[in-house]
């Protein structure tokens, strides 16, 4: 069973176990609701939690880095293939962004 709820909140006892909440990021406008969100999951993990981070655009700060490299959770990153970026084989400059991507991400 899977909850999806519109802000992280305590939602109290449930049966589920798995959450997702929608989040945002847009740094140079101050929303960090992804780096926030993410970091007090991974902080607040307990050995042997499962924790699955999924983006189409892996990039993350200094801080999340820092939370993924502290967390005491097994934690899957899971990124798509550089084919499936909307920049693949794109003209100019754009055509490296796929690549660029890929060397932050490992």
């Amino acid at each position: 069973r899977v909850v999806v709820e519109n802000s992280p909140r305590d939602c109290g006892p449930t049966s589920a176990d798995t959450a997702g909440y929608p989040i945002f990021q847009m740094g140079w406008h101050h929303i960090n609701q992804i780096e926030d969100v993410v970091s007090t999951l991974l902080q607040r993990a307990s050995p042997g939690d499962d924790v699955t981070i999924a983006s189409g655009y892996f990039n993350p700060t200094k801080r999340l880095l820092e939370s993924i490299r502290k967390s005491r959770a097994r934690i899957r990153i899971i990124i798509p293939s550089i084919s499936a970026n909307g920049f693949y084989r794109g003209s100019y400059l754009k055509g490296f962004v796929p690549d660029v991507y890929n060397l932050i991400a490992f």
